[in-house]
């Protein structure tokens, strides 16, 4: 009398965990959710001539009005700086044509909202080797974040 009490309950359970999975999965932001992009209000990301002196960006910094400085410590070598301004449209405009200024944008946030919709993710053995699915279990979307350079 108990096993059919037991299969029972067992098939009750996975019939709730079926009709509750599109609700589950729009939480966690399951399979193709986008990663979300925020800009940084008024930070440009300038990437400026390789080997460009510090009087070089001091010049930089007087000739556009801004103050910039290096976006890691490890960035010195690439001359990528930071700077934060009023208008960034207005000085990417103005950046234009100027040959010490190899690019610039503004700075972005992706935020990932879930696990990863990629065809090819269960070939990439490396995420679960150091545990990104926990990780994304645990954390959820505010887990995961990363700057676009």
């Amino acid at each position: 009398m108990r096993r059919p009490a037991a299969i029972v309950l067992a098939l009750a359970c996975l019939a709730a965990i079926w009709v509750l999975r599109p609700a589950v999965s729009r939480l966690v932001g399951g399979a193709g959710t986008a990663p979300v992009a925020t800009h940084a209000p008024g930070v440009l990301i300038i990437d400026l001539a390789d080997g460009a002196s510090t009087a070089d960006i001091e010049a930089f910094e007087k000739r556009y009005g801004v103050d910039v400085d290096y976006v890691s410590p490890v960035s010195e070598d690439e001359a990528l700086v930071r700077a934060k301004v009023a208008d960034p449209a207005a000085l990417i405009e103005r950046l234009r044509g100027d040959p010490m200024v190899e690019a610039a944008e503004p700075s972005v946030q992706m935020k990932a909202l879930g696990y990863p919709n990629d065809p090819m993710y269960p070939q990439q053995w490396s995420m679960r080797m150091v545990g990104a699915p926990i990780g994304w279990r645990v954390g959820g979307w505010a887990a995961a974040s990363a700057h676009k350079v």
